[in-house]
């Protein structure tokens, strides 16, 4: 009930293609019992569902976009928290000083 209602606010910012506003309909509706299925997370809640309802919207409407937005904040995440793959080098290395004897890079 709330999420049609939330559908009528935002259909004001989708285009007037009928296949689109169903293929929105039709990924929201997937994407909800994908997440609510999932054991691990626990049951979505009404600002879950509006924040995917958007997010949907977003990904449909303007795909390149949104694209180019998760690309951003990705290399923010990595730049501030570093890549997965820098973690790895910084424990073998830490590993290595540690198998060799030296520390803070003398020999």
């Amino acid at each position: 009930p709330d999420e049609v209602e939330l559908f009528r606010y935002l259909a004001n910012f989708l285009d007037r293609n009928p296949r689109r506003i169903k293929r929105i309909m039709n990924i929201y509706a997937i994407s909800r019992e994908i997440m609510s299925s999932q054991p691990s997370v626990p049951k979505m809640q009404q600002p879950d569902k509006a924040a995917l309802i958007k997010f949907v919207m977003l990904n449909e409407q303007w795909p390149y976009r949104m694209s180019w937005i998760l690309q951003l904040l990705e290399d923010c995440q990595q730049a501030i928290l570093g890549t997965p793959q820098d973690m790895f080098d910084q424990d073998q290395y830490r590993r290595y000083l540690g198998m060799t004897g030296s520390g803070c890079g003398r020999p």
